[in-house]
């Protein structure tokens, strides 16, 4: 593996240029059987973008047949009107979280509960006040969205005191503390994170140069692509990959990065963003060198980048899943918590799959999961 280190003007960051897992190289000079605009002289299929092929077709063709309840019913769910429920995500710059605030908000005022949101804007300290906050208003339940727990210790140390259950989504499936205190929620985004590198290198018949964009705003958002993406680079021989780190706040220098990043690496053939919030300036930053042959792949599943995974677009794939989905079964595990249960470990949250222009109309399958929740929580009108 060969390193470089490169600082642009103004940068918010820096970017590692890495050849994982083989001897591609940089600026121009393209993997065997590339010339230097990244294009593919006698396209042998390698044996990686085989492996990676057979994990696209399994990840494009999953979808819901039927919903399946996460859990047992919910008793007592009538009588908790007029509770409140305090949501924390990281960033609110980042339009999933708000998206799966709204799906919750909805699904908790069909039991007459309210949701409040604190802004964490990408800072521990922030977050830690915001929990502080919400036990210091006695709220019902605190929900946090893509929020480390070692960062915020000494605001669940409180919350545990004040007998507040808390909630984290979008960090890890299950985790520490009493399933009555503590419940954890989040589709497997390391294994959307791999969905997108596999797409990338069954693509490109595995010779892949690819410039990832990776959001560093919490340690969660860095392990998605850490543990999911990056391994999967770092498999394929022909492959090489740079790195560039950045956090939403500061997006809108992003454009020119990529801009530089693509000018000194003419090879990139593909953009590999963290989270839809940062494809749109990485969209800007292609654009801006008048190139017509980079790819964008990005996890997420927003309405506005979803419209652009066409044949001819700039989107080529996205590892999507259903946010308002995601709110729903969050109230869900809030709905156990407020009446005194258990929350619900290890969910397989099925509404996930990677999204491109073959089946980007399809959706996620069987969407009946607010009729069968309301069912389970004892609230159905039948």
């Amino acid at each position: 593996m060969r390193t470089s280190l490169w600082t642009g003007p103004g940068a918010v960051a820096v970017v590692a240029l890495l050849a994982l897992g083989g001897c591609g190289a940089q600026n121009g000079d393209g993997p065997e059987g590339q010339d230097a605009t990244g294009a593919t002289a006698d396209r042998t299929v390698d044996p990686a973008a085989g492996r990676a092929q057979a994990v696209v077709d399994r990840a494009t063709e999953m979808a819901v047949e039927e919903f399946v309840p996460p859990g047992p019913p919910v008793a007592g769910v009538d009588d908790l009107e007029g509770g409140t429920v305090h949501y924390v995500p990281a960033s609110s710059k980042v339009g999933t979280f708000l998206a799966v605030r709204d799906g919750m908000a909805q699904a908790l005022g069909h039991a007459g509960v309210t949701v409040e949101t604190c802004d964490g804007t990408g800072d521990p300290v922030v977050m830690a006040a915001c929990v502080t906050a919400a036990v210091e208003a006695d709220v019902d339940v605190i929900v946090t969205g893509a929020v480390p727990e070692d960062r915020i210790a000494t605001a669940l140390v409180h919350a545990s005191r004040a007998e507040i259950p808390v909630l984290f989504t979008q960090t890890a499936p299950t985790g520490r503390g009493y399933p009555a205190e503590v419940g954890y929620l989040s589709p497997d985004h390391a294994e959307q994170q791999g969905w997108l590198a596999e797409w990338v290198v069954a693509d490109s018949g595995g010779t892949g140069s690819v410039l990832v964009v990776q959001l560093i705003d919490t340690p969660a958002m860095q392990a998605w692509v850490q543990d999911g993406a990056l391994p999967v680079y770092a498999a394929c021989p022909g492959c090489t990959t740079s790195l560039l780190e950045v956090t939403t706040g500061r997006l809108g220098e992003l454009p020119a990065l990529v801009e530089e990043a693509l000018a000194r690496s003419p090879a990139t053939r593909y953009v590999h963003v963290t989270m839809d919030v940062a494809v749109d300036a990485a969209v800007q930053g292609i654009e801006a060198t008048g190139r017509t042959d980079v790819l964008v792949v990005s996890q997420d599943g927003t309405p506005e980048v979803l419209e652009q995974v066409t044949p001819d677009g700039p989107v080529g794939a996205v590892a999507g899943f259903d946010h308002t989905a995601m709110g729903w079964y969050a109230a869900d595990q809030v709905l156990r918590l407020m009446t005194g249960g258990e929350s619900v470990r290890e969910v397989d949250f099925p509404y996930s799959r990677l999204i491109t222009a073959e089946n980007a109309s399809e959706g996620y399958g069987d969407m009946s999961y607010e009729e069968g929740f309301l069912q389970l929580w004892g609230l159905d009108e039948d």
